[in-house]
């Protein structure tokens, strides 16, 4: 017997002639559909795992909303934004509203529905477009740091899905200050024959930065909630500067998680010298803003010849630096510069086969770093990448990619 109860649908179409002030040519169609159901916690008693019920309820609730939806706007094609909420009665909490809406699980619906490669965006887009988003702090997630009830925080993880295959899905984390476009030039190949995963860390590009301060279980607990969401788990994971501490912890701390690891450009068991520096410019940032410290990423990442002879690419990087909200990076550039408090110990944790890569003249992330790094894992091996900064995938995409693909494929059919 299904623990969805659902007592009535109600649907609702408009047609606005004039918005704004201004006529709208065509006319805009809006179409919802609304559905009351049962709350499946309603009750004095606190539920500590929601997640049982939200993988049996959220997908059914899909069905019941997403055709009639569909059917509103005249097929999946004619849909070109979308958002969703929820009301929760006195007897419920607000994230059990938020737990059946905002979870792949419900998404993985309208999805099909519209035909599309990944989710529309909540506010905006088409039905082609790849934006998607998933709730970071699930009930899941919120169980990892041993949150409140009242602590409970809802935020949509910007995510892209691309690609398709037989090989073991694969998920990608960034950097700092950059976002899941780093990845852009090394896309194709990546994804040629298998699921390539890319999400903006908390805080950065499409993903909103929740309140308080930051620390390396948030990232976690974000990166492990999506794997959880998707259903791709285990998965191979790639992770480059903070990206890698971020996938360095997640294994360390949930070592059946992930199938191989990838920890590129990542520093590890750093002198007091080398924390010193990252201090320095954290320091700068806090007093100047992004302006100072994008120009001193640029120029430590990048040579002159290669910013002269690359100049959209070198602008780009630029760019992104500049968009950041001082705040949201501050806060992850302090778990950045902080560090994961498990390690270096913590690294022997890690059971799976773990390529760390660097490049030979990246000031930051040391080849020696990376040689550390593999002779602390049990099953790690280290790679040097020649003439090479701190970011490869932009730097040298062919350089990065071929190596990269090499150690993912190994003993795969």
């Amino acid at each position: 017997m299904s623990s969805l109860e659902l007592r009535k649908v109600v649907t609702h179409s408009e047609e606005v002639h004039r918005e704004g002030g201004r006529a709208a040519e065509p006319p805009l169609n809006l179409h919802g559909v609304a559905a009351v159901i049962t709350n499946p916690w309603a009750g004095p008693d606190f539920t500590e795992d929601l997640r049982p019920l939200i993988l049996e309820v959220a997908p059914e609730l899909g069905e019941i909303l997403v055709p009639r939806l569909v059917d509103l706007a005249g097929g999946g094609e004619a849909i070109e934004a979308y958002g969703k909420a929820s009301m929760v009665g006195t007897s419920g909490e607000v994230e059990h509203g938020s737990a059946l809406i905002h979870t792949l699980r419900f998404g993985n619906v309208f999805r099909d529905a519209v035909g599309g490669t990944a989710y529309l965006s909540p506010t905006t887009g088409s039905a082609t477009a790849t934006p998607t988003w998933r709730r970071w702090g699930s009930p899941r997630g919120e169980e990892r740091r041993r949150g409140s009830r009242g602590s409970q925080v809802t935020v949509e993880s910007h995510v892209r899905l691309e690609g398709g295959g037989g090989r073991t899905p694969l998920v990608l984390v960034h950097g700092v200050g950059l976002d899941l476009e780093m990845w852009g030039a090394v896309l194709g190949r990546l994804s040629a024959d298998r699921l390539v995963v890319r999400y903006d860390l908390l805080g950065h590009g499409g993903t909103p930065d929740p309140s308080g301060d930051r620390t390396i279980e948030d990232f976690v607990a974000q990166l492990l909630d999506l794997v959880d969401d998707l259903g791709i788990g285990p998965p191979d994971l790639a992770g480059l500067s903070l990206g890698g501490m971020v996938a360095l912890a997640a294994a360390a701390r949930h070592p059946e998680a992930f199938r191989r690891l990838a920890l590129l450009n990542t520093v590890f068991d750093r002198t007091p010298a080398q924390v010193a520096a990252a201090r320095d410019r954290l320091a700068l940032t806090e007093a100047e803003g992004m302006a100072p410290v994008a120009d001193l990423a640029i120029d430590r990442w990048f040579t002159a010849d290669w910013q002269t002879a690359n100049p959209d690419e070198a602008s780009a990087v630029r760019e992104r630096l500049l968009a950041n909200d001082v705040d949201a990076y501050l806060k992850a550039y302090r778990v950045f510069v902080e560090g994961d408090p498990l390690m270096p110990e913590g690294a022997t944790l890690v059971t799976a086969p773990t390529l760390a890569m660097t490049g030979e003249l990246d000031p930051g992330s040391t080849p020696g770093m990376s040689r550390a790094l593999a002779a602390a894992l049990p099953a790690g091996q280290a790679l040097v990448l020649p003439g090479l900064h701190h970011l490869p995938p932009i730097e040298a995409p062919d350089e990065f990619v071929g190596p990269l693909l090499h150690f993912l494929d190994e003993e795969q059919p």
